[in-house]
């Protein structure tokens, strides 16, 4: 009896969209915005690399006066490395899904990478109260708002979409609203525009908890790639792709069993060599950022 074996091999690709050097790698997105950023630190002269996050946002990003970047996590490995995270703010208003990771090696900075949304012009000051707009979305999911027993309401600014089309210059502030109730309706965050009171979005909670993870590969450097969070923790589990990718540790099984196999987990969704490398699960990272690629 033959044993077929399919080998997938992970191959670094880079799609170079901008290059000012050959020791310096900027891509940007659809919108001409700058998303990552590699120096060559062993290579370039010290004016070419930026002295701090600062310089970085101000210099490569070109931000303005009311965008800001607040540091929320940072992180040390094994190696002389440094990662820090910042979200992005406009008026003192966070924006969803704008935020950048940067990596520091002997630190100098090495690599910088993200979503820098920008936003020409918005009033930041809502119209409607946050328990209003907790109402509305109640209202429009049909749970009696005399049961929900607790809300969380979040102002914030998103990107807007409208039946699943995606307008790149649309931001709009709004309340991210969660209803502590007990109802079969009750399966939704909600998005209610602050000046308007219109629901804008709303978005299954099991989808909701897919986040962005830093992983430092094996084979492909510092990637980027969707994990999920689930028991206080996160795992190496893509819900947002067909029926889903999730990577684990077959833990030398040839054939894997939900009882046999192993998560592959990280606290803060930060995912560094030093914690990964010493149970041979840094692999896990090039595997799992692979399949994501190839799918896309």
């Amino acid at each position: 009896m033959k044993k077929t074996i399919l080998l997938l091999i992970l191959l670094p690709i880079t799609i170079i969209t901008l290059s000012q050097s050959q020791d310096l790698i900027i891509k940007k997105n659809k919108k001409g915005i700058i998303n990552y950023v590699e120096f060559q630190i062993d290579n370039q002269t010290q004016q070419s690399i930026p002295k701090n996050a600062n310089d970085f946002f101000h210099n490569y990003l070109l931000i303005n006066e009311n965008d800001a970047f607040i540091k929320t996590k940072e992180k040390q490995s094994s190696g002389g490395f440094e990662h820090v995270y910042y979200d992005q703010y406009f008026n003192g208003v966070k924006v969803e899904k704008g935020g950048y990771n940067i990596h520091y090696k002997n630190s100098k900075m090495q690599l910088a990478h993200g979503n820098y949304i920008k936003i020409k012009e918005l009033n930041t000051v809502p119209s409607i109260t946050n328990e209003s707009a907790a109402q509305i979305f109640a209202s429009a999911i049909e749970v009696p708002y005399n049961i929900v027993k607790k809300t969380f309401a979040d102002l914030m600014i998103i990107e807007h979409f409208k039946n699943e089309q995606y307008y790149p210059d649309e931001v709009v502030l709004v309340y991210k609203i969660y209803l502590d109730a007990e109802h079969k309706n009750n399966t939704f965050i909600g998005y209610v525009n602050a000046h308007t009171g219109s629901l804008v979005l709303k978005v299954a909670i099991l989808n909701n908890l897919s986040a962005t993870g830093t992983f430092e590969t094996l084979y492909n450097g510092s990637k980027q790639a969707t994990t999920d969070f689930y028991n206080s923790t996160y795992n190496l589990n893509d819900p947002t792709r067909g029926d889903g990718i999730h990577t684990k540790n077959a833990k030398g099984v040839e054939y894997i069993y939900t009882n046999t196999s192993e998560d592959l987990t990280d606290a803060d969704n930060i995912w560094t060599a030093s914690e990964h490398s010493t149970n041979n699960n840094q692999m896990g990272l090039d595997i799992h950022w692979g399949l994501q690629k190839i799918y896309d």
